[in-house]
Parts: C-alpha cells; structure tokens; sequence
C-alpha cells in the first residue's frame, strides 16, 4: 500500500485513467462475427476463449455454472449470451448425460473460425500500433505494463476483482 506522501495526485490518477480507457477502447474495437450475427461485445469473445481454452485442457465440454464462475459473471449474463451465441450457431449446449440438470457448452465449428478470424483481426491492430513505436518504446511499453500487472497481482484482495463477482 502507498503511503500518504507517495500517493500520485488525483490529476494524475485521472489522467491514468482516460490513458487506460482509450487504450482499452483502442484494442476493443466493436466486435463482428458475421454481418448477418451483428454486433458482440468482448466478453462474448472472452467467453469462446473460455471454451476453446477448456476444450484444449480438458477435451470435455465445460457447464454453463463453471463458466460463470471462471469468467466472474453472472448465471443469467451467461445465459444471455449463450443464447445469442447459440442462435447465431457458434457454441452448441448438451445436458450431461448423468445429470440432466447440468447444461455443457461446446464451441463448434462456426464458433471457432469466428474466434480464429475475431484473433487474426485483433492481431494486425496490436500489430498495427506496435509499429507506429519504435523498437526502445515498445521495450519500455512492455516493462511498465509487466510493472503494472505485478503491481496488481500483488496488491492484495482491495484491488482485485472478487471471484463471483457479477457484471
């Protein structure tokens, strides 16, 4: 925890955080699947990381309460984009067979190529603005942000997001 004298000034906290909005907004820029699907928000993405990340660790679809908990969202937030996800074809849900009330989400086919191509046009932005800086300012770039993840890891539980938490 910063001591009283350390603290940075509240002109600096604001301007910190209209840096890290903007560039926030910068690497998210409005997401599209397919033009017929419109529209979906970054968490939809992180969502079918979810899946693909969990397909490749545990080859077994994952239950829609396990998502829910791992991504810090609520049960009915996850359900609501399951259901878009699942109308525009790109996540399929199975009840397990043991335990019919457990609902298991895959990712399919669409849903991959969807993310593959969502990764692929995330990569050339990132590309695109690490080039505008020369070599010694993406060095730099990388060690405060490596600076600032620590920071944040370390920081104890007042800083963190709370496992559970809703959205």
């Amino acid at each position: 925890m910063l001591c009283q004298d350390c603290a940075p000034s509240d002109a600096l906290v604001h301007d910190f955080l209209t840096v890290a909005h903007a560039f926030s907004m910068t690497l998210r820029p409005p997401h599209q699947l397919r033009p017929e699907a419109g529209p979906y928000p970054h968490r939809a993405f992180s969502l079918l990381g979810f899946l693909r990340k969990h397909a490749a660790q545990n080859g077994t679809p994952v239950s829609q309460s396990d998502i829910a908990a791992d991504l810090r969202l609520a049960a009915p937030t996850v359900t609501l984009m399951l259901n878009d996800l699942e109308k525009d074809g790109f996540v399929e849900r199975i009840r397990d067979s043991q335990d019919r009330r457990i609902v298991r989400v895959l990712l399919t086919p669409a849903g991959e190529q969807a993310l593959t191509n969502q990764f692929r046009l995330h990569r050339e932005r990132i590309s695109y603005i690490l080039s505008c800086l020369g070599e010694n300012d993406v060095s730099s770039l990388m060690s405060n942000m490596q600076k600032v993840l620590d920071c944040v890891a370390t920081s104890g539980d007042h800083l963190m997001y709370r496992k559970g938490a809703t959205s």
